[in-house]
């Protein structure tokens, strides 16, 4: 099948009429909305936090909460203040790429 044959077939004249259409109908942005019918649940924002650094949470029978991070950082929540200190830092230790020979 020859390259010229191809171009004129009508599956390349869909796939030009999608591609030239396509930029008038954007999709929709998505958007996290949290909504709870329950008059029990309710959102509260404790701390922010770099966007995408936060990997897991865990709360200690303290009080405490536990963040760790992507990084490689543990931070402690407490008394409603972030503590300026890492609980642990062992970011030199994670992502680091090994040495190439």
């Amino acid at each position: 099948m020859s390259a010229t044959r191809l171009v004129q077939g009508p599956i390349f004249l869909t796939f030009l009429w999608i591609w030239a259409w396509l930029p008038l109908f954007p999709a929709p942005a998505a958007q996290a909305q949290v909504s709870f019918a329950d008059a029990g649940f309710f959102t509260e924002t404790v701390t922010t936090l770099p966007p995408f650094t936060p990997v897991g949470v865990a709360f200690a029978p303290d009080g405490r909460l536990f963040i760790w991070q992507k990084n490689g950082t543990v931070r402690i929540f407490k008394n409603g203040q972030l503590l300026a200190t890492p609980f642990l830092d062992i970011s030199t230790k994670v992502n680091v790429s090994p040495a190439v020979a």
